[in-house]
Order: structure tokens, then C-alpha cells, then sequence
């Protein structure tokens, strides 16, 4: 195809505007402010949200749920911090403590999360998505243009690459900001093996340091370990590799003051069950999806068949698109071709390399076991699951699909002209009849390959929806009916891709008659960029959250009565009250929390009953009194214990007095009762007598269906109430009540049945009235003080979160001290040390002032008639320092977790502080290589202003006249191919 004529025009304008199309055409609405790009709307579903109107709500993914209770609420806390000109490398609210903006864990340094510093959190994301497709999508442009490729057959790479399963599915983690960084990195790679100056190691730098902020090492790793094997294909050259080397390091040091931090916390965190095998690979059915996305199941909750196969849909999605698939088989099909198409051994390596990682990635077996045993490889195939390579499956399958485009793009005279003899490629495929027949042979081994691969996989793949796709419908099993017509669209949508690049590969062997064919040919080819732009959209929209703005971490009664009682003490909640990692959002204290855990700290909440850590990042209780009331919350200032309302209300029950009959609820008519007991009422508990095919109405989940219970004495009204969401023919329903526990005269309750329905419940009765069943106070430490979206309960023993201790204990052994602190028998005046000296003092001899209390600092003034230790509640072990009056003090050990800094009699003041733990080398260490890289450029500039290049030779910086080869050179510049631009970009036009 000409590269001047109205045809061409036509198909790069095409091109760009396909490009323009899937970046935005999946996310326009989240783009323009009128939905969330962000999973919230299933959050509500759960915890206090569920019980404040939002119990309806229906999610378009429900996959998502670590990016609303991990990854955005660091990114809300740490935007909020640099939006008020202050940046927070801690996060007090989770998990008593975690580290935040000082380490990568969340991506917060990676430059594709700048949206969320400049604009409002719900809009953020949106954006913070288009720029990873952006970035990613120009990157593999730039990669292939540098391998020659034309526009239009670059944008397809790009494009591929974007709308990929990783780097779709991934989508909100940290993942994907690597992820877009990836074909960059190979783009500065082959700059540098093409260019080889100075300022070519910085590109390669940058790159590289964005890619380690980026805070998901594992597909770091197998990034740098793929681009290094492509290295090594590029040149042989000691002085290139040495430059690529330095680049790469130069880029670790740039992202140091991250990475050395990071360091220092990860061997201090509980990390278990990370350990992987030779078995530990995806199905290899699902690369069906690959071409049938959700021939498994969706990711939604609207009815559909949810995701069956073992792993989930994150983990496992292969999607690629029918045409890009089609498209790479060209590429693999046409070696001889495709091997003079692209500089020395670029096409065999994108062979290859794409054989080896599916290979790894679908079939694991002995390959990946034998890497996961080799010691410098071990960290990073052993330790995390080999399915997040589809970063880099996805890249390789993308770059083969741009030069299968290319292959069918160009006219048949164009790509003999490409395969010149200087390559050596030509001359080889020449000559005797063998050699000839190479080609043909190679297609027809991989189109055979390909078409058993293909049959035995979607054979398998419906064995496995009969086997583990159990629902039924009406139509049969719901997964296999689901499996068919999903296989059956993706076949289809190959065929068709199959057609146009058919037409495409035909029309140009036609010689000279393709001038009168040339209009098939432009539309056969921007046929072929619709489909890879509308299937990736088409993905993307239907994969990618879309949620109401108002579901987007709304403010409910719970977080405003904890908001307002707080202060400086913390909560724990259940699993059901609350969403793991929100409080960040809120500014809530909570225990709770979806983060790495210090291991010491850990080890200490594992003394609560039922062990509340059931993953090494998750931290929750149970509706388990002996958790509530455990002496470890009180250690740990837990002040407040959330539950749902629809989990049993702690305390002692008191049986309903009935005499068998019946009474009717009508709807919205209220109906008045005489307690059945006067103090400490916790819950007053009503049981429906109907069958259950008359409460069923009120069983289904509602936002719209609840019951209220007014109670009032001589001192006022106490009005809750409870969704009906759950309720069953026989079974007590408890409405927790928060009353005051000195009754002031007869209380009465008012039961009111809220609802739009017109079916009135029946419930047990006597006398002619309702017979109310309750639940009161057995004395256990805990009052209820809130009752509605939640049930709040005060812990009447916890300690204050920062407290006084004047007496000291030392207990050497972790399991006896976490038993010691178990018992509830140590005074609340003693602390527990891990080692040093034991004191005795009189108790409650010193007065604590908080000051202040914020995300990277404590202070506190101290007034003690004798010495003592002031005890922080805090997980401070890693990063955090103490001084007294100024002066630079311990922090010692304390309770298991805890920190405790002496302090001498008199008044003092007391703060912590919050520093990197590496004491600076990473920041330093990040400056000083910024500095040298900005220095060689700055020379490398200095010498091109004078008429001289400067280029890495041998691990030297040679100077050289700018055109003219140095003296005794043997360097040549590679040849290019037609349509190269490279000798004007490099002479800066």
C-alpha cells in the first residue's frame, strides 16, 4: 500500500481514530463525571452501606472488591494528604498502622497516578485508567515504529496491548500502572541498542523507574527478564549490554527512595501461603477467553452465570480479541517475511518468547517448576503466581498481531523490497527446492497446531461447564448454555476476522492489479481496525465498573456516631458491619484493616479467640462475644465493637412469653407493646408465625421493607430499626435497641412494619398484642450505645490508645506474652516488654495530653511523679522514633506489637515520629542518580551544540563529528527499511 496515496491516508486516519475510540469508548461515561470507575456499588451491598438504602444495589463486576478496600482508600488518604500540601507516609487507620506514601505497595509514586492528586476521588480513577491506556498504548507505538512498522500496524500493537485482559482485568491495582509501563520499557531498550548515547540510558532509566514504582514486583520482574532476553537477541556488543545495564540500574536507583523502604518492611510483615509449584498455572481452557471472554461466566450480578473456573476472573481472563488472534497468526505463519520485516532476530524472539510464557503460563509442569528451583529466578516464579505474566504474553501477542498486520498491509512488492539481501534472510529462503518449501511447511505445522489446539480446548472447556457449572435454568445447565453461545459469537467473530485479513493477503498478491482493487483493500483493512477497536471496547465496557457517584463511600450513621465518640482510641468491627480498609476514607481509627500486618502485631491479635487474621492482609472479627470482650482489644484501645444488625445481638436472651396465637402486622400501622423487662435491653426480638410462603415478601433483600421499634420511658424516645431482609416464619428477629440502662418509669415499645407492599406479617402473640422476646446486658464489659446501620457497642474496660504504664514486666517469649496479655489478669498501669528491666510503681500515678495525633506524628505532654513508660497502641516497630523534650529517646517494645517509649518523673513531652526506615539512603540514593543522569545528558548536549554525537562504544563515551564515523570505526548504522524516518528524527526535523 503506498505510502503517499489517499488509501494509506485513509487507513492511518482510521487508525488513529480506532486508537481514539477504545482508550475513551468504555469508560466515556466515568470519563465525563457521570458514574464511578470503581466497584462501589458492590461495596454498598455489605456492612453498614447494606443497612443505610443501598441494599438493592447491583455491581457490573464483583471482582473487584481488594481496589474500593485497598487500593482507593490509599490513594483518598494520600491525595488528601497532598491536596492540603502535606505528604503521609503512614496510614493510622487500618490494622494499627501501615506504612503509606513511603514504599510501593500502592503505587502512589507512579506518575500514571496523578490524577488522584489534582482531581476529586470519584473522578480520579476514570482518568487514572486513561492514562495507563495512553501511556501503554503510545508505548507499544513507539516500540514498533522503531521496529519499522507502520503507523496504522503500530496502533493495532497498541491497541491489543490496552485492551487486554491484564491490563483490563487489573484494572484499579497497581498492576496495571506497571503494566503500561512495560512496552515502553522495550521501546527504550531497542532505542538505546539503535542509538546507543547517553541521554538513551536515561530514557531507559525513566522507564525503568517507572516501572518500580509501579509496586507489583512480579510482573516487574518478568518484564526486566523478558526485555533482558530481548537484549540479548538485539546485540552481543559488551558495551550495549553494559549500557542496558546501566540503565536498568540507574532506574532501580531512581525509584531507591521507594524500594529500600519497602525492603525494610517487607521482612517485617506476616507473610504466609505465597509459596507456588510446577502445578500452580491457569487452566489452559481459559485461553478460550481469549477470543470468547465470558464463555466461563460474567463478572456481574445481575442473573447472569458468574464465573466458574477455579481461579477468578482477574486472575484467569486471557482476552485478547478474534482479530488480533487471527492477526498474530499471520505474523507466526509468514516467517520468511516476517523475519525480513523486522531487524536481526526481533521476529523469532517474538516467537519464541510467546511460546516459552504461554507455555509457563497455561501448562506450567516442569519448565516452570525447574525455574521456580533456579536461585537468582526463584523469588520470582516461586513466589507468585505465573498468570500474572499475561502482561507479557499479552505484549508479545500484541507486537505479532501489528506485524501480521503489517505482513497483509503492505503490497506484495513492498515486502520483497523489505526482505533485501543485507539482511541475509532472502538469500537463505532461496535457492534449492527444500529451502523453498521451508514456508509453506511451517504454515501448515502451525495451522494444524493451532487447529487441534483449538478443537481440544473448547472440548475441554465444555467438560468443565458441565462439571462445575451446577445452576440450572430453564434452558439447562446455565453454564453450559452460556459456554455454547459465548464459543459460538468468538468463533464467528474469528471467522470474520479470518475473512477480512483474507482479502487483505489475497488482494495484495495480485501485482498489478491491485491499483483496481484498492478500495477492497482500504476497507477490508479499516475493517480490521474496527474490530479490534470495537471487540477491546466492547470488553473493556463490559468488565470495567461503572457505579453511582452517590455509592462512592457514603457517609452513614455508623461512621458519624464513631466520628463524633472516637477521639484518639480505635474500633473493631465484624466482617458484616463493615468494609475492610474504608476507615482510611473516613479518618477512623479502626483495627480492622486489608494490609500486610507487622508480624509481631499479628502475632499479638492472633491471641483473640477464633484468630481474626484469616489471610496475612486481612484483619476482621466475628459476631463472637469472646472476641468482643477479649483483654487484648483493651490493650489495644479498642474503645467500640461494631456488629451488623442482623447478627445476633450479644447477651443474655430472654425467652418470648406467648400463648400460642397469633397477631398481624399490618403495613405501616404501628402497634404498641409493654416491655418485658425494664433495664438493660439490648434487643427486643418478635417472631413471625406465618408459613413461609407468607413472610417470604419480607425475606427477600429490600431497602424498602424494614421494622421499627420506638421505645419510650420518662425519659424519651429511642427510635431504631431493622431491614427485613432475612426473615423467616419461625425464627426470632432481633431489632437491637440502644437504651439508656436506668429506666425511668414503664417503657413501652411501638412496632411499626414499614413497607410499600401491601402483605401484612403475622407474628406470635399473647394477650392480643405482640409477644416480645429480648436480649439484655449479662455484664460482659459492653454497652450498646448506637443502634442502626450498625450496632455499636462501648467497651467499658478498654484502655486509652496512648496511656501512662508506671509499673514494667519482662516477658522474653512471644507466645507467653500474648497468653499474659490474653488473661485480662495484668494491672492497666503495666506494660509488657520484650526484654530489658522489670519496675514497680504506684499506680495511676501519671496524667497523659494527647496534643496531637495525626497520620505521621503523635505528641503527647506527660506528668508522672515517678518514671514510667508512656505506651503507644500502635504497630510503630518499623519506620517510627521517639523523643522526649526534644531529645532523641527509645522506642522500645511493648505488649506484643506495641511500642512504649521511659520517660523520668516530672512533666515532659513525649512524640513519635514517622521516618523512612532506611534513614534516608533510598532518597538519597534516588537524588544522587538523577543528578549523574541529568549530568550526562547535560554533556551529551553540551557536545552535540559543538557538532559532535556522542555514542556508548564498548562500555566507553566516544566523541565523534556529527555524520562522520570516528577514525578506525567499524560501526555502521543499521540499514533501514522503506518509509524509514529515522534519519530525519535523528538529524532533529
Amino acid at each position: 500500500m503506498s505510502a503517499r496515496g489517499w488509501n494509506a491516508r485513509l487507513v492511518t486516519a482510521a487508525a488513529v481514530l480506532a486508537a481514539l475510540y477504545l482508550a475513551v469508548g468504555g469508560i466515556a461515561s466515568q470519563l465525563a463525571g457521570r458514574s464511578v470507575l470503581a466497584d462501589t456499588d458492590y461495596m454498598v451491598r455489605y456492612g453498614a452501606y447494606f443497612h443505610s438504602g443501598f441494599a438493592e444495589s447491583q455491581s457490573k463486576n464483583l471482582m473487584q472488591s481488594d481496589v474500593y478496600s485497598s487500593e482507593i482508600p490509599a490513594e483518598y488518604l494520600f491525595a488528601q494528604g497532598v491536596k492540603s500540601g502535606r505528604v503521609s507516609a503512614w496510614d493510622p487507620y487500618i490494622v494499627g498502622g501501615t506504612p503509606l506514601g513511603g514504599i510501593t505497595n500502592n503505587a502512589l509514586a507512579s506518575p500514571v497516578t496523578a490524577p488522584f492528586y489534582v482531581l476529586p476521588a470519584w473522578l480520579a480513577p476514570a482518568y487514572e485508567r486513561l492514562a495507563e491506556v495512553v501511556v501503554g498504548l503510545v508505548g507499544l507505538y513507539l516500540f514498533l515504529r522503531r521496529l519499522k512498522l507502520s503507523p496504522p500496524a503500530a496502533l493495532v500493537g497498541g491497541m491489543a496491548y490496552v485492551s487486554g485482559a491484564y491490563m483490563v482485568a487489573w484494572q484499579g491495582w497497581p498492576q496495571t500502572r506497571v503494566g503500561a509501563f512495560v512496552p515502553l520499557l522495550f521501546w527504550a531498550v531497542e532505542r538505546f541498542v539503535q542509538l546507543r548515547r547517553f541521554r538513551d540510558v536515561a530514557v531507559l532509566s525513566l522507564v525503568v523507574g517507572a516501572l518500580m514504582l509501579g509496586g507489583f514486583p512480579s510482573v516487574e520482574g518478568y518484564a526486566l527478564l523478558t526485555a533482558g532476553c530481548y537484549a540479548l537477541v538485539r546485540t552481543r556488543r559488551l558495551g550495549d549490554l553494559a549500557g542496558l545495564a546501566t540503565g536498568v540500574a540507574a532506574g532501580i536507583g531512581l525509584a531507591m527512595f521507594q524500594l529500600l523502604p519497602f525492603a525494610k518492611f517487607y521482612s517485617s510483615w506476616l507473610i504466609e501461603g505465597r509459596e507456588q509449584s510446577g502445578v500452580d498455572h491457569l487452566n489452559p481452557v481459559s485461553f478460550l477467553t481469549s477470543f470468547a471472554p465470558w464463555s466461563f461466566g460474567g463478572v456481574a450480578s445481575d442473573g447472569q452465570q458468574l464465573w466458574i473456573l477455579n481461579e477468578n476472573a482477574v486472575e484467569s481472563l486471557s482476552y485478547v480479541g478474534a482479530a488480533v488472534l487471527v492477526l498474530a497468526l499471520v505474523g507466526v505463519l509468514a516467517a520468511r517475511r516476517g523475519r525480513a520485516l523486522l531487524p536481526r532476530g526481533v521476529w523469532v524472539f517474538l516467537v519464541a518468547a510467546a511460546a516459552l510464557w504461554l507455555l509457563l503460563v497455561y501448562r506450567g509442569g516442569w519448565p516452570l517448576d525447574g525455574l521456580q528451583h533456579v536461585p537468582v529466578l526463584r523469588s520470582l516464579f516461586a513466589a507468585n503466581f505465573i498468570g500474572r505474566a499475561r502482561a507479557v504474553t499479552g505484549l508479545l501477542l500484541a507486537c505479532l498481531a501489528a506485524v501480521g498486520f503489517e505482513l497483509v498491509l503492505r503490497r506484495r512488492s513492498e515486502s520483497e523490497a523489505a526482505s533485501a539481501p543485507a539482511s541475509g534472510v532472502a538469500t537463505r529462503w532461496a535457492g534449492p527446492t527444500a529451502a523453498r518449501w521451508a514456508g509453506p511447511a511451517w504454515a501448515g505445522l502451525v495451522m494444524l497446531a493451532a487447529g487441534l489446539t483449538l478443537w481440544r480446548l473448547i472440548a475441554q472447556g465444555r467438560r468443565v461447564a458441565v462439571a462445575d457449572g451446577g445452576a440450572e435454568s430453564a434452558d439447562g445447565h446455565l453454564a453450559v448454555s452460556t459456554f455454547d453461545a459465548e464459543i459460538g459469537r468468538g468463533l464467528l467473530l474469528l471467522g470474520v476476522a479470518a475473512v477480512l485479513v483474507g482479502v487483505l493477503w489475497l488482494v495484495r498478491r495480485y501485482g498489478r492489479a491491485v491499483k483496481r482493487l484498492e478500495v477492497v483493500r482500504t476497507l477490508a483493512a479499516c475493517g480490521v481496525l474496527v474490530m479490534v477497536a470495537g471487540e477491546g471496547t466492547a470488553f473493556a465496557g463490559t468488565y470495567l465498573p461503572s457505579a453511582a457517584k452517590e455509592t462512592f463511600y457514603p457517609v452513614t450513621d455508623t461512621q458519624q456516631y464513631l466520628a463524633a465518640n472516637l477521639g484518639s482510641s480505635r474500633y473493631a468491627s465484624t466482617a458484616q458491619a463493615s468494609v475492610l480498609g474504608t476507615d482510611s476514607v473516613y479518618g477512623l481509627r479502626a483495627l480492622n484493616g486489608h494490609a500486610f500486618l507487622n508480624s509481631a502485631f499479628a502475632t499479638l491479635v492472633q491471641g483473640v479467640p477464633g484468630d481474626p487474621i484469616p489471610a496475612p492482609t486481612r484483619l476482621q472479627f466475628s459476631a463472637d462475644p469472646a472476641q468482643a470482650t477479649s483483654p487484648i482489644l483493651d490493650r489495644l484501645g479498642v474503645a467500640y465493637f461494631t456488629a451488623s444488625p442482623s447478627e445476633p445481638v450479644f447477651g443474655t436472651h430472654v425467652a418470648a412469653s406467648t400463648d400460642g396465637s397469633s397477631v398481624v402486622l399490618e403495613p405501616n400501622v404501628p402497634v404498641r407493646v409493654t416491655l418485658p423487662v425494664a433495664d438493660d435491653v439490648r434487643a427486643l426480638g418478635l417472631t413471625p408465625s406465618g408459613t413461609p410462603d407468607e413472610v417470604f415478601p419480607y425475606t427477600k433483600t429490600s431497602a424498602d421493607d424494614w421494622i421499627e421499634v420506638a421505645v419510650s420511658d420518662g425519659s424519651g424516645t429511642v427510635t431504631t430499626r431493622r431491614l427485613t431482609s432475612g426473615i423467616k416464619a419461625g425464627v426470632e428477629f432481633d431489632v437491637p435497641v440502644a437504651l439508656d440502662s436506668a429506666a425511668k418509669g414503664p417503657r413501652t415499645a411501638t412496632i411499626t412494619l414499614h413497607t410499600a407492599k401491601t402483605n401484612p406479617l403475622a407474628v406470635q402473640a399473647k394477650a392480643g398484642t405482640v409477644a416480645l422476646a429480648s436480649v439484655v446486658d449479662p455484664g460482659d464489659g459492653l454497652r450498646v450505645v448506637h443502634a442502626g446501620s450498625s450496632v455499636v457497642y462501648q467497651r467499658l474496660n478498654a484502655l486509652p490508645r496512648i496511656r501512662w504504664a508506671s509499673s514494667a514486666v519482662v516477658v522474653p517469649d512471644a507466645a507467653q506474652r500474648v497468653r499474659l496479655l490474653a488473661s485480662g489478669s495484668l494491672d492497666a498501669s503495666t506494660v509488657v516488654l520484650d526484654s530489658g528491666t522489670a519496675s514497680t510503681g504506684a499506680a495511676s500515678d501519671g496524667a497523659v495530653t494527647v496534643t496531637s495525633d495525626g497520620t505521621d506524628s503523635v505528641a503527647t505532654t506527660v506528668t508522672a511523679s515517678a518514671p514510667g513508660y508512656l505506651v503507644v497502641a500502635d504497630s510503630d516497630q518499623v519506620g517510627w522514633s521517639a523523643s522526649v523534650d526534644g531529645e532523641k529517646a527509645e522506642l522500645v517494645p511493648a505488649d506484643q506489637g506495641l511500642v512504649a517509649v521511659q520517660v523520668p518523673a516530672g512533666t515532659h513531652t513525649v512524640a513519635l515520629h514517622y521516618a523512612s526506615p532506611d534513614g534516608g539512603l533510598g532518597a538519597f540514593t534516588s537524588i544522587a542518580t538523577l543528578f549523574v543522569l541529568i549530568g550526562g545528558v547535560g554533556v551529551e548536549t553540551w557536545y552535540a551544540r559543538r557538532g559532535q554525537t556522542v555514542t556508548w562504544d564498548l562500555g566507553r563515551l566516544r566523541r565523534r563529528s556529527r555524520g562522520v564515523a570516528s577514525a578506525g570505526s567499524d560501526e555502521e548504522p543499521e540499514l533501514g527499511k522503506p518509509g524509514d524516518t529515522d534519519v530525519l528524527e535523528d538529524a532533529g526535523v
